[in-house]
């Protein structure tokens, strides 16, 4: 079924979904139909996204290996900017830019996720928001020409807009 949408597609539908939690701020309820399709397409209740300290054998991992599940390698489009909590111990914030510069990411997939949400919510604090991002499978990055291939939709604690 995953086939079925475009890249572009896809991204409308995260659009959509970010602005909706962001207005909702309590990012955990599905109620848009939007949020709904994503899931059952791509596990999104299941799937979460990481670049800093919650990734295995860093800082924070602890808040989410009681949550078990399989690790895997990703990436997605956006920047680092110097913002949030986690700036001022070194740890920059990730904001989405579509054609932006590439990240490299773990992803967490994860059955407890749906109930684990809640306390990494609470971790991450009020600087950052949980967003929805395209994540790309890891490739040959210095090849060129090469075109970013959809691997998974996953949830990302993001730098909140303020």
């Amino acid at each position: 079924m995953q086939n079925k949408l475009t890249l572009n597609e896809v991204t409308a539908l995260i659009e959509l979904v970010n602005k909706a939690r962001a207005q909702a701020n309590f990012p955990t309820l599905h109620n848009s139909p939007e949020e709904q399709q994503l899931n059952e397409l791509f596990g999104t209740d299941h799937t979460l996204a990481v670049y800093g300290t919650l990734a295995p054998g860093r800082q924070n991992y602890h808040i989410v290996e009681p949550l078990g599940g399989e690790w895997t390698d990703g990436l997605i489009e956006g920047t680092l900017q110097e913002t949030g909590w986690g700036a001022t111990q070194g740890y920059p914030a990730f904001r989405p830019a579509a054609g932006g510069p590439i990240v490299q990411i773990k992803v967490l997939k994860s059955n407890a996720l749906p109930e684990g949400w809640r306390p990494v919510d609470e971790f991450e604090g009020p600087d950052y928001q949980r967003i929805l991002v395209p994540v790309f499978y890891v490739q040959d990055l210095n090849s060129t020409n090469q075109q970013l291939k959809l691997y998974t939709v996953a949830n990302l604690y993001a730098a909140r807009d303020r």
